[in-house]
């Protein structure tokens, strides 16, 4: 019963309980109690707005591969601060291989990403390279669970 209020969910984020309890054939009230469980054991974390960021103006969307000079526990949550702090950077996942971290910046142009990359990169002494891949569209971009589950 949960897959199939989180199901509904995702696609609709605003819906009523009523509406949602009639979608998955519960009544209101064992629909309500399932969301609320949901809801305080962190599985559903939030309703936010899907925001398309080409159409707000943020049309370059680049990855970028960071290596970190130092891998010390002070070195990293420094690191990770400075990160929290940077707009730009939209997503940040610290990685294995030859690089530390992967972020997804986006940025009005070419010119505004470079200065950003170029300004961060120097900003922050823990890193000791930056590799940046610019995306040229999403193929694929789910926002909601797989059906493998």
């Amino acid at each position: 019963m949960d897959q199939r209020i989180l199901d509904v969910l995702q696609h609709s984020g605003r819906i009523p309980v009523i509406e949602l309890a009639g979608r998955v054939e519960l009544t209101a009230t064992p629909c309500h109690r399932r969301l609320r469980q949901l809801e305080s054991s962190r599985i559903v974390t939030g309703y936010a707005a899907k925001i398309d960021f080409e159409s707000y103006g943020l049309s370059v969307n680049a990855f970028v591969n960071v290596k970190r000079s130092q891998s010390t526990d002070n070195a990293m949550r420094m690191f990770e601060a400075k990160i929290q702090a940077m707009d730009e950077v939209i997503e940040c996942d610290l990685v294995s291989g030859r690089q530390d971290d992967v972020l997804r910046v986006v940025s009005m142009s070419l010119k505004t990403c470079e200065q950003f990359i170029r300004h961060e990169r120097t900003s922050i002494e823990e890193v000791s390279s930056v590799e940046s891949i610019f995306a040229f569209g999403p193929v694929k971009r789910l926002s909601r669970l797989p059906k493998m589950i």
